[in-house]
């Protein structure tokens, strides 16, 4: 007996060979160019076909590959697209997690007022049809947004709730780990705020477990910039670390630099330049880090990071005073 698709959903086969695509780059397996003409060819294929779930599954899809190589244009482009089809279809929940999606590339580009609106549209259906992990998705990123803009001990309030759902997700969670790794990473830099690096370097800890069991390059390239952050404001490894840990800051940027470079996600590597620029600055290396902050400026610029690249260039301006 054949059980027919839903209208609202996309066919289990269609959907099967979409995250086939992205389960292979997300190990490092598969090219990112390859990844995106694959998805491409897929998206082409729903469009020919009458399915419309088909044709909004591949839009989403490749603009969480677009997201990730840090083409926000393309990635709210195709997301759009996305999202409307899936209204179009009735599927609340695929509308929901497409302005989830929406508010990530809206939070890169600096648009921190409209990524806030677009998270809290996704949390409202989450907490209406009680979907904790949405729930604890849309904290993940509200909580790095309000990191972003400043507000502290909201973006503490709303992470550590993140943490708080997530431990009440089964272990088979899909997204419970990932979304971990970006909830620990955060409260490092809140602790790194609030000169508490001991506990910025235990946070960076935990990322690295949870990077290595993944096995993701994403999640490593975290894990190494939590490190390189934490031990740059402590200055020199705590007691008792084990010997495979380096005291030079640079091997962690260098080594988060590559994994990203694995996913072609230039988003985060430029975010790694400047976290690089940083550390430099404050061990004094006043020529190395200016050279990082120009670096990360133009890939910031070239990549529509506006208020990262306004970020850089204040931080570069800084740095030139103070040595003058």
């Amino acid at each position: 007996m054949t059980i027919e698709p839903t209208l609202t959903d996309p066919t289990p086969e269609f959907n099967q060979r979409c995250q086939a695509i992205i389960d292979i780059w997300e190990t490092g397996e598969l090219p990112y160019a390859e990844a995106l003409t694959r998805m491409t060819r897929l998206l082409t294929e729903a469009q020919a076909g009458t399915h419309r779930a088909d044709e909004a599954r591949a839009q989403s899809r490749l603009a969480y590959l677009y997201h990730y190589h840090g083409n926000f244009d393309l990635a709210i482009q195709h997301e759009e697209y996305a999202r409307q089809i899936w209204g179009m279809v009735g599927n609340r929940l695929r509308v929901a997690r497409s302005n989830l999606a929406l508010g990530e590339a809206y939070r890169y580009m600096g648009n921190y007022t409209r990524a806030l609106a677009m998270y809290r549209a996704a949390h409202e259906y989450g907490l209406e049809t009680e979907d904790t992990n949405l729930q604890m998705l849309v904290l993940t990123n509200e909580g790095q947004t309000l990191l972003s803009m400043g507000h502290t001990d909201a973006a503490f309030a709303a992470l550590h709730k993140a943490v708080a759902l997530a431990a009440s997700l089964p272990d088979n969670d899909l997204d419970r780990d990932g979304s971990l790794c970006e909830v620990y990473h955060a409260l490092g830099k809140i602790h790194l705020l609030r000169n508490q690096p001991l506990e910025a370097w235990r946070y960076a800890r935990q990322v690295l477990a949870i990077a290595d069991a993944l096995g993701e390059p994403m999640q490593l390239g975290f894990a190494q910039r939590a490190l390189g952050d934490a031990i740059s404001a402590l200055g020199a490894l705590p007691p008792d670390t084990e010997p495979v840990f380096s005291s030079d800051p640079d091997v962690y940027y260098q080594a988060a630099i590559r994994a990203f470079g694995e996913m072609k996600a230039e988003g985060e590597q430029a975010l790694t330049l400047f976290a690089q620029a940083e550390s430099l600055a404050q061990r004094g290396n006043t020529g190395a880090a200016a050279r990082r902050y120009q670096q990360a400026m133009v890939a910031f610029t070239r990549l529509n990071m506006v208020e990262a690249a306004a970020r850089a260039a204040q931080a570069q301006a800084k740095l030139y005073s103070s040595g003058s």
